[in-house]
């Protein structure tokens, strides 16, 4: 199928959703949602070591821009079937995806699964281990484009001299044909574990494997993380023979005042090779008149065996709702690399959700 044809069929789909398929549609026993939100800015965005940019419309200031299908039906004995279907677009081109390439169209999340008592069962495309902990621990949340964690974390950099900084987690934040449990929440805590599994093509069996835990208990919230990865993501691909096995380790919290919300979070990653990353991140959420200001700080320091590098990344916002649904905001950023020129970022732009 031509890339042509293949937007065409997406396209369509996307038409008969819309058409068919009312906001909260509902039968006796089962409901099927369109959801997801629009993200844009005109501004300039730059990291460390890339070529100057000029002032352009951007895509997911605050949060990459999605929408999706979900669906529910009670079963019986407090069981329910489920459905999610989430694709990453881009406000500024209409691209179907995010800003990296290969991205499948439901990139962000593709899973059928089984709710009950006991828990939450799904197959398919399922997030992945590190996607929730990195979100709650930063007041950006999972901000491509903004978050200092979530760029140190996921996002690699092309300097004028190659590349500046490849991503401190592997694997991506969704993993294709997975297998996710979720147990129910006990006591404020609730557990995730992640498989992935390798496909025919694949040798010697790669896969990757993960787990997460949450615990909330008032304005407090701690996080944590461990996975070890041996594939890339969303086409579950082998990582390649430089970077062939990474584990990483992650802990995140969260306090919120009410005047003044807190975060901080510590991440290791290790490689086979003698690769390692440490990454330390703070941040603060102020309520301002209707709005809210943001600041974050992460630091990175890498060690290559040959080499240590250092990474450092700022970003502020102000971010004022409108409505329930639409806010407008203003962000600024400052990112570092060793050995490589600073850069600053700046944008103004406003975000929907539906």
């Amino acid at each position: 199928m031509n890339m042509q044809h293949r937007n065409f069929t997406y396209a369509a789909l996307v038409v008969l959703c819309l058409i068919t398929v009312a906001p909260g549609a509902a039968h006796a026993d089962s409901t099927v949602t369109l959801h997801g939100l629009a993200d844009a800015f005109v501004g300039r965005m730059k990291s460390s070591g890339e070529a100057g940019r000029g002032t352009t419309v951007g895509n997911g200031g605050l949060t990459t821009s999605w929408f999706g299908l979900s669906g529910r039906e009670k079963i019986g004995n407090n069981l329910t079937a489920t459905f999610d279907l989430e694709s990453f677009f881009q406000v500024n081109t209409g691209k179907g995806s995010r800003s990296r390439p290969g991205d499948t169209f439901f990139s962000r999340q593709a899973t059928v699964g089984l709710k009950g008592d006991w828990g939450t069962i799904k197959l398919g495309r399922n997030h992945a281990p590190n996607f929730f902990p990195l979100v709650f621990s930063n007041p950006f949340g999972a901000s491509t484009t903004s978050s200092p964690l979530y760029v140190h974390a996921h996002m690699p950099t092309i300097g004028t001299r190659g590349p500046a900084w490849a991503n401190t987690i592997q694997g991506d934040a969704g993993w294709s044909n997975s297998l996710t449990y979720q147990t129910p929440r006990v006591g404020g805590f609730t557990g995730t574990i992640v498989y992935q599994f390798g496909t025919s093509d694949q040798d010697n069996s790669k896969n990757n494997i993960g787990a997460n835990v949450v615990y909330r208990s008032g304005p407090f919230l701690a996080t944590a993380f461990v996975q070890r990865v041996r594939l890339d993501n969303p086409n579950g691909l082998p990582l390649g023979p430089i970077l062939t096995e990474e584990t990483t380790w992650f802990g995140g919290m969260s306090y919120n005042f009410k005047w003044l919300k807190l975060y901080a979070s510590y991440q290791k990653s290790q490689h086979k090779t003698p690769l390692k990353d440490k990454t330390w991140q703070l941040g603060a959420s102020v309520p301002a008149g209707h709005g809210k200001f943001m600041l974050s700080w992460a630091h990175t320091d890498r060690d290559s065996g040959a080499a240590k590098f250092k990474r450092d990344t700022v970003s502020g916002a102000y971010d004022y709702p409108l409505s329930k649904r639409t806010d407008v905001y203003l962000l600024a950023m400052f990112d570092k690399v060793t050995n490589y020129s600073s850069a600053g970022s700046v944008g103004i732009g406003m975000r929907h959700r539906f």
